[in-house]
């Protein structure tokens, strides 16, 4: 039994022994990069936050490129902060500053890129709660380290001088760590941790291609992706999704080569030390039926030139404008959208001096809109909107135009009141019901006072209610014309009228008909 005891005693000294040599103390003083305490990777350090000025210095010797986890632990009542320095130029330069959390909270860096060379970390106070020392509760500070891998982000990488190259049809991953960027000069996006990246294309000018970027959904953080030219110019944005979710920018047109930047961050300052985005790259070949982004003014506009073009709402906020060169004298345009499914589209239509001509919107998702007889003698533009903040990123819208010679006798639309009414000049007339609840107004003009007969041909599926006015614009009478039926009835001209065709119920593809007659 006694020798069993001396086993135990001799058992538990060894392993406290052991403890103690693996164990590391900050050596005071080490408030200074030159009497920083020396300490190696996979260490674990402690020490102590003992007045309201308290600065530890820690020094690494990195022999070889490593990627390191740097963990502090919390001490209960005490808000601090990591920073970290790198030796330059016999100097040491700040590269890095944690203080995401508040007191009694841990704080962490998960992937740090240190190339060869010497490396300093700190431990202070943090900005964020009134300094208060700890002499009794001790800090400490874990760093494991790892190989680089060639598929990763290299922080530090938070501005566009300090962007990780990157290459098409590749995937990089990267942290969403730390959540701020306390160094950030930054006056637009204050303290936003910003991981950017570098992409080279080189292009013949007379080519163009589309890139897709697409950033996957990480736990806990709510994504945002943008694209910037050489200039750092925005060109695109994607904030759509929420958190947990990724977010996507698709169908990017690139017309000139040169520099572009990648920049993967948060929206609301989260973090993710333990669960990397992973950033993909493609790019395809322009194709002229395809929207190309942005393009959302119209000094962007995409041309249209195959009479239709397919393109994508991708947000609740996007915007498609295109443009259409008139050919000729084809004057009479029908200007037809076919939507995704559940994405209720708006379509405005301007003329080549960006006044609107035309507003369509049917109100209804799964529902085409159609403008059918759009008189426009001069290039006009074609905005593409979501009416409700319905999106879709997958399915397609496709915007289809068909132009003719414009055909005497039909209305000429905005036709919606009294003072824009399309003037009868000859005895039949056709006329589109172009929208819920369209009106169409024409004018009746005769040398004297006339009777007249009207014969009123429907539209199938639709339903039309028609009104004869006095020369002021007051209704006399008023018939019903429901589907494709056909109705006469007369009334009086007193030199002057109007005729009123309100839908009840639309059909967009086919004209309805009025033939007048004079008695003579």
């Amino acid at each position: 039994m006694k020798n069993v005891c001396i086993v135990i005693v001799i058992v538990i000294l060894f392993h406290a022994i052991s403890c103690k040599e693996s164990s590391l103390d900050e050596v005071e003083p080490n408030d200074s990069l030159s009497t920083a305490t020396e300490i190696e990777l996979n260490a674990r350090v402690k020490g102590f936050i003992g007045t309201r000025n308290d600065r530890d210095y820690y020094r690494i010797d990195i022999i070889e490129p490593a990627v390191i986890d740097i963990v502090l632990s919390p001490v209960k009542g005490v808000n601090h902060s990591l920073k970290i320095w790198h030796r330059k130029g016999g100097r040491g330069i700040l590269i890095k500053e944690i203080d995401d959390l508040r007191k009694s909270s841990p704080e962490r860096m998960c992937n740090l890129y240190c190339e060869k060379g010497i490396y300093f970390i700190s431990v202070q106070h943090g900005v964020r709660d009134i300094p208060k020392p700890n002499r009794e509760t001790p800090y400490f500070i874990t760093i494991q380290s790892r190989e680089p891998s060639e598929n990763e982000e290299r922080e530090v990488n938070d501005r566009s001088e300090l962007s990780n190259p990157i290459t098409f049809h590749t995937k990089v991953y990267g942290y969403y760590s730390p959540a701020y960027n306390r160094l950030s000069e930054d006056r637009e996006t204050p303290l936003r941790e910003e991981d950017w990246f570098s992409l080279d294309i080189d292009l013949d000018r007379s080519n163009r291609i589309i890139i897709d970027i697409e950033v996957s959904g990480v736990p806990g953080v709510n994504a945002m992706l943008c694209l910037y030219d050489g200039e750092r110019e925005l060109i695109s944005e994607s904030d759509t999704n929420g958190i947990n979710e990724g977010e996507s920018l698709k169908g990017i047109g690139i017309a000139d080569p040169g520099r572009y930047y990648i920049v993967v961050t948060s929206r609301n300052f989260n973090s993710n030390n333990d669960v990397p985005y992973e950033l993909a790259i493609t790019r395809r070949e322009y194709e002229p039926t395809l929207e190309m982004e942005p393009n959302d003014a119209s000094e962007k506009a995409n041309v249209i030139t195959e009479n239709y073009i397919r393109g994508s709402i991708v947000t609740p906020d996007d915007v498609d404008y295109f443009l259409y060169r008139v050919q000729g004298d084809y004057t009479l345009h029908r200007i037809e959208v076919e939507p995704p499914p559940q994405v209720n589209i708006a379509v405005t239509v301007y003329n080549a001096h960006r006044k609107m001509l035309f507003e369509v919107d049917n109100g209804s998702s799964d529902q085409k809109e159609v403008l059918p007889d759009a008189i426009i003698g001069e290039d006009f533009y074609v905005k593409i909107s979501t009416a409700d903040r319905s999106f879709d990123k997958q399915n397609m819208y496709l915007l289809s135009i068909t132009s003719q010679h414009f055909i005497e006798g039909f209305e000429r639309e905005p036709n919606d009141s009294k003072k824009n009414a399309t003037r009868i000049t000859i005895p039949t007339i056709f006329g589109y019901t172009s929208r819920r609840g369209d009106v169409d107004y024409y004018a009746l003009s005769y040398e004297r006072r006339t009777r007249c007969t009207f014969t009123v041909t429907g539209i199938a599926g639709g339903e039309l209610s028609v009104s004869v006015t006095d020369p002021l614009g007051y209704i006399v009478k008023t018939i019903s014309v429901v589907g494709k039926q056909r109705k006469l009835f007369s009334e009086m001209i007193d030199e002057k009228g109007f005729i009123i065709v309100e839908s009840v119920t639309e059909n967009y593809d086919e004209p309805y008909q009025i033939t007048i007659e004079r008695q003579q």
